[in-house]
């Protein structure tokens, strides 16, 4: 990618097996992940009741 100093990429072949449902959803919670991780966003603590 010429002129797009800075771009990082996030590759979703990291999933082990593909989901049986639709994996844009899979997709775009990796890419969120992901975008939080860059940007040195804390992670969100668990839900009341969920384990960790």
């Amino acid at each position: 990618m010429h002129g797009l100093h800075g771009l990082q990429v996030v590759d979703v072949s990291l999933i082990p097996t593909m989901p049986s449902a639709n994996t844009y959803s899979s997709t775009m919670m990796i890419a969120e992940k992901a975008s939080d991780m860059i940007q040195g966003r804390p992670t969100l603590e668990p839900a009341a009741g969920i384990p960790a």
